[in-house]
């Protein structure tokens, strides 16, 4: 099935999203290297279907299965797996490890997952806070600003408000 096709109809239509779309290359095929355009709100709302083991409005749109494989930890991202040298890799990266499609990380201790995109665009998932946050950002090829917002937000600001009493 075609990509933009396979997601209107398994991601986008279940999970009511508004307005989106998706980067094409010059073969037709859906880019998968940042080619999503959605809503904010509807970012958020992934999130929240992971969060809640892949349901949806008590429907069932991903495998509970696949939302626990797909958040484990599958490599560590480091300077020695990117080729980056220590000075450079700071501007690209922060060493975590990935799963499939997630970055995996602590925000201030706290295990927490991430889908980004260049810029900093991130949906952030922190199932001990029962918390998804999204952030969207034009900083491109500054990672090492927008990756510093999850500690810096979340774990600053928003975790504390929370379990303020």
């Amino acid at each position: 099935m075609w990509l933009p096709e396979l997601f209107e109809k398994h991601i986008a239509r279940p999970l009511q999203f508004g307005e989106w779309h998706w980067n094409l290359m010059p073969t037709v095929e859906g880019y998968l290297g940042g080619g999503a355009f959605l809503l904010p709100r509807d970012l958020l709302k992934v999130g929240q279907m992971y969060l809640d083991g892949g349901m949806w409005n008590g429907k069932r749109i991903v495998d509970a299965k696949w939302v626990k494989d797909s958040t484990a930890a599958r490599i560590h991202i480091s300077p020695e797996t990117t080729g980056y040298s220590q000075e450079e890799f700071g501007n690209y990266y922060g060493e975590a490890d990935d799963a499939l499609a997630w970055h995996l990380s602590n925000v201030r201790s706290i295990p927490a997952y991430a889908a980004t995109g260049n810029g900093g665009q991130q949906l952030i998932v922190v199932p001990e806070y029962q918390l998804v946050v999204v952030f969207t950002g034009g900083n491109y090829m500054q990672g090492g600003i927008w990756s510093q917002w999850g500690n810096n937000f979340i774990g600053g600001q928003i975790i504390p408000a929370i379990t303020r009493r």
